[in-house]
């Protein structure tokens, strides 16, 4: 692995990425692994360059911020520095269903404009779209992170995955070749735990032997389970990169015994891509400054002072094709003070909780990851926001935005899809309602379990044979 690497990286990754319009991921990548010590003011001057670019782009291309800046009296140069950004109204999601076509700005640098979706954790998807560069952007500062985590040059990374939507179906021997032995990624269905997907998942671990994993902590949990129950033991792993759920104390520490390394906790999304990540120190997540601004609001939409949580609100930097400017992308976090004993100077964030996803059980303790749940069962575009909530091990409950008003096709197609991921003999009721409540602490989930936890430890001890 020594040369091997980096001379896959060096000589084979270039044209391989070139082919398909990523090259310029391994320009930017070189950038973020010098700008990451960048001086905190050099940081920041570089952020309001990208930011006034922006502000100028969205007012003069996208109607939709033609028509808010007109509507404010704004002009760019209304905006003096970032925390002018709070002249802007939130961007939610309701507004993207409303505005879509009109947020488009018509420009795309780099290629075509990429379309996609908001991941399987938000409660309604939208759709957006994002630039080829943009998307190579994004892509050089994950390089850059999974190199926290322990991913060496040209080195694999195996992702344990419930997002099925990431699949491709049956794919031609040379993609797999390419993706699993040029480009040193391969992923595995950790969404539905089955003892057969369980084993499937330690034998590739086994065998494709990663310098690190990318991980939901709520799928790699009964994976860990499985481990501990077959006294199986991991080859070794460099790290793991924890995204898209909390990462609690105690679920690190589990893993990091389960698979003897380190534990690194990413915040990412589909809508902007990596925004803040863990380095070597674990002293809280650096943002990552070169490709967003991040808020931490209240209520009134100003800025809380570090420590005190609030709204996450996302600028991203890179996208020219669809501007995303204060984007509520429904997580709740707080700034940190100081730097980091790294020697990095990217401004910090803690913990962030919002989108959740429960596991909901069936009767033979098999668990079934909320994640996958909502890709096989809630991905409909017939139907507002939906919640499955799981009241016992034979019962689940959905509950139905009413707009719009959810047809007799839509709810039957619910009830179908439900008891065929669950079991055909699982109770299954609709409720219509005018919103889906939040968490106490602001979050929405879309899967959750109201299984006791004594219930749920009598139905893994049932899934391991215990």
């Amino acid at each position: 692995m020594s040369w091997y690497g980096p001379l896959l990286k060096g000589f084979v990754w270039p044209p391989l990425l070139r082919r398909e319009g990523r090259a310029s991921a391994l320009v930017h990548e070189a950038r973020f692994r010098e700008s990451q010590y960048w001086p905190r003011q050099k940081l920041l001057d570089d952020q309001w360059e990208k930011l006034r670019t922006l502000l100028v782009l969205a007012s003069k291309h996208s109607s939709y911020y033609r028509r808010v800046f007109e509507e404010r009296g704004l002009t760019p140069s209304s905006f003096k520095s970032p925390a002018d950004l709070v002249l802007l109204p939130r961007l939610t999601r309701a507004t993207i269903f409303a505005e879509q076509d009109s947020l488009k700005t018509g420009l795309h640098p780099g290629g075509d404009v990429m379309k996609f979706a908001t991941g399987g954790t938000t409660v309604r998807a939208a759709t957006l779209y994002r630039d080829q560069e943009s998307y190579n952007i994004k892509l050089g500062l994950s390089f850059r992170h999974e190199a926290w985590a322990g991913r060496r040059p040209g080195g694999r990374m195996l992702l344990y995955w419930p997002a099925s939507m990431d699949f491709i179906e049956d794919p031609p021997w040379r993609t797999r070749f390419k993706d699993r032995f040029l480009l040193g990624e391969r992923i595995v269905q950790g969404g539905l735990q089955t003892p057969e997907s369980l084993r499937h998942g330690f034998e590739v671990l086994a065998a494709y032997r990663p310098d690190m994993l990318k991980v939901f902590p709520n799928s790699l949990s009964p994976f860990a389970d499985y481990f501990e129950a077959q006294g199986l033991e991991a080859p070794p792993i460099r790290g793991i990169l924890s995204t898209g759920e909390p990462l609690y104390p105690e679920t690190r520490a589990r893993f990091e015994r389960v698979f003897d390394c380190p534990v690194f906790d990413l915040y990412a999304s589909r809508e902007v891509g990596h925004s803040s990540c863990e380095c070597e120190a674990h002293e809280g997540r650096h943002i990552a400054m070169e490709t967003s601004i991040l808020e931490f609001v209240g209520p009134d939409d100003q800025g809380l002072p570090a420590g005190e949580r609030g709204d996450i609100l996302v600028t991203d930097l890179t996208n020219m094709a669809f501007p995303l400017i204060r984007y509520e992308i429904g997580d709740r976090g707080f700034a940190l003070e100081g730097s980091c004993s790294c020697g990095r100077e990217l401004a910090r964030m803690g913990s962030a909780v919002g989108r959740s996803a429960d596991e909901v059980f069936l009767a033979s303790g098999r668990a079934i990851t909320g994640h996958a749940f909502g890709r096989h069962v809630l991905n409909r575009d017939d139907v507002g926001e939906i919640q499955v909530i799981q009241r016992s091990v034979g019962s689940f409950h959905l509950l139905i935005t009413d707009d719009p008003p959810p047809s007799p096709e839509a709810i039957e197609g619910l009830i179908a899809g439900t008891r065929k991921l669950a079991g055909k003999q699982v109770e299954v009721s609709i409720e219509v309602v005018s919103e889906i409540p939040r968490e106490r602490s602001g979050k929405k989930r879309y899967v959750k379990c109201e299984l006791s936890p004594e219930e749920i430890t009598r139905l893994r001890s049932v899934a391991a044979g215990l």
